[in-house]
């Protein structure tokens, strides 16, 4: 079953979405948005835990979230296959290894503000994500800086920035020129 969207967009539900993605060979990030109470998120948690599990996508299921609390349900929850990652950026590295984290999953302005953190996740043996990188320069600074994945609406253009080659389309050339 898909929700309909007020555009008329169908939106696959949880359910029907793993099950498409049981079928391709892809790692998946699922993100779980804040809710009203704790109980609502160890409820979602929970739920979203059996659903991967009834795909048989453990092993191959991240998880994000903004909620320390949902933060501390998923890392009690997942396999240790599983990636969990906070988002708020209100933690050190330290904070979130103590808590059993995978790795932070932080705004790009968070990273520059402290770019250490990208060195000391790294020292500790986590990774880091930054979200939502859609200008070259800062595509080129996250790649300059070591970070692990990179969250973009553009992933041509991060792709070509990778390999070390912008398109020459006028598009992409004066973007990269910026």
């Amino acid at each position: 079953l898909a929700q309909r969207l007020s555009n008329g967009e169908h939106v696959p539900t949880l359910d029907a979405y793993l099950a498409t993605a049981a079928t391709l060979p892809i790692r998946l990030v699922c993100e779980l948005k804040v809710h009203d109470s704790r109980a609502q998120e160890r409820k979602a948690v929970k739920d979203i835990m059996a659903l991967v599990k009834k795909y048989g996508l453990e092993d191959r299921t991240d998880y994000i979230t903004f909620s320390c609390d949902a933060f501390r349900e998923f890392i009690r929850q997942a396999p240790e296959s599983a990636g969990v990652y906070y988002l708020e950026g209100n933690y050190v590295p330290s904070q979130i290894r103590h808590m059993g984290g995978a790795g932070i999953d932080y705004y790009i302005g968070v990273l520059k503000k402290y770019p250490e953190w990208i060195d000391e996740c790294h020292s500790l043996g986590m990774y880091v994500n930054v979200w939502t990188v859609n200008k070259p320069e800062d595509m080129q600074w996250c790649i300059d800086h070591g970070v692990d994945f990179i969250t973009t609406n553009d992933p041509e253009l991060l792709q070509s920035l990778l390999s070390g080659k912008v398109s020459d389309t006028p598009a992409r050339a004066a973007a990269a020129a910026r």
